[in-house]
């Protein structure tokens, strides 16, 4: 008796978990596409819209930013490399456990801070000494 009512809960929750992921994926696009959450409520609620209508009824409109425009805006390589710093230690933070740093990223820079040219030229004048 129960088996195939078991099984019909399984395809039903496999469905719905299906449905789910979609619905979230639309939801994601539309707020690509216009980064508002009051708006897309909006469109839901008062508009009496579903979820599968957020891919027509919402759209990008010119002079709003798309979700990609709103990154941070940076001005030189290094601005982007403490950035990333900054990223990796609070990951550190959060799991300590995990190590991120590669020890041949970190024999490079150390290589990198000796080749300077201030470092050059004193070996230079130590290589003239002998």
């Amino acid at each position: 008796g129960s088996e195939p009512t078991e099984a019909k809960a399984l395809v039903m929750g496999a469905k719905i978990k299906a449905e789910i992921k979609r619905g979230m994926e639309i939801i994601n696009q539309a707020y690509n596409r216009r980064p508002d959450i009051g708006y897309i409520i909006d469109v839901l609620t008062r508009q009496n819209k579903s979820i599968h209508d957020l891919q027509t009824c919402v759209t990008i409109q010119p002079g709003l930013p798309v979700c990609c425009m709103l990154a941070n805006l940076t001005r030189s390589v290094a601005e982007i490399a403490k950035l990333h710093r900054l990223e990796e230690q609070q990951q550190q933070q959060q799991h300590p456990d995990a190590q991120t740093t590669n020890t041949n990223d970190n024999a490079r820079k150390d290589k990198d801070e000796d080749d300077t040219p201030r470092n050059r030229d004193k070996d230079r004048k130590k290589e003239n000494e002998y």
